[in-house]
């Protein structure tokens, strides 16, 4: 157990005589080493020749002048491109169209509403013929001059045939009708 205890302080002795040595100065062939853990220059010892030079206070540098930066003009303010205004798509030109009714053996109903369930206002007999001034996919308004009245008759039972601006009567070309929503 002493053995032990010897061999540990040995260690020990070796480990603080190596530090010592590593950190105290030494010279090698003209070259100066400083001595280690020293961080100011002044506390610094050197070792081996060394050349005196004599202490100089640090040139002061010329205090610079801020620089200027150059004054930019303002660039104008761009106004912004007035938008123009879009073209106004003309309205397709309206078709006009006349009809006759293709029934055959019953009366065509009239009615005051695109509905099957609407009141029925008119009969039409088979051939009528009139003017169609609201086309929808199912029910279109038309004008019957016959009965020199208006109303909603169900597509399936008219033979439309497109007509000129001309052809169809004045009176009625600004009538669209309430057409089917």
């Amino acid at each position: 157990m002493i053995l032990v205890i010897v061999y540990y302080i040995l260690v020990a002795l070796l480990a603080i005589g190596f530090f010592s040595v590593a950190l105290s100065s030494f010279s090698h062939g003209g070259t100066t080493v400083l001595q280690g853990g020293h961080s100011n220059l002044n506390d610094v010892r050197v070792a081996g020749n060394v050349e005196s030079v004599p202490e100089t206070e640090p040139e002061a540098f010329p205090e610079e002048e801020p620089l200027e930066e150059p004054e930019e003009e303002p660039e104008p303010l761009e106004e912004p491109e007035e938008e123009p205004e879009p073209l106004e798509e003309p309205e397709p030109a309206r078709k006009y169209y006349t009809f006759d009714t293709t029934n055959s053996d019953t009366p065509l109903n009239v009615r005051v509403a695109p509905d099957i369930d609407a009141k029925r206002i008119y009969r039409l007999q088979p051939g009528t013929k009139g003017y169609v001034l609201g086309l929808g996919d199912e029910w279109s308004y038309v004008y019957i001059p016959s009965k020199k009245g208006y109303g909603y008759v169900f597509n399936e039972y008219l033979s439309m045939t497109e007509v000129s601006e001309e052809e169809f009567p004045e009176e009625l070309r600004d009538i669209t009708g309430p057409a089917e929503e």
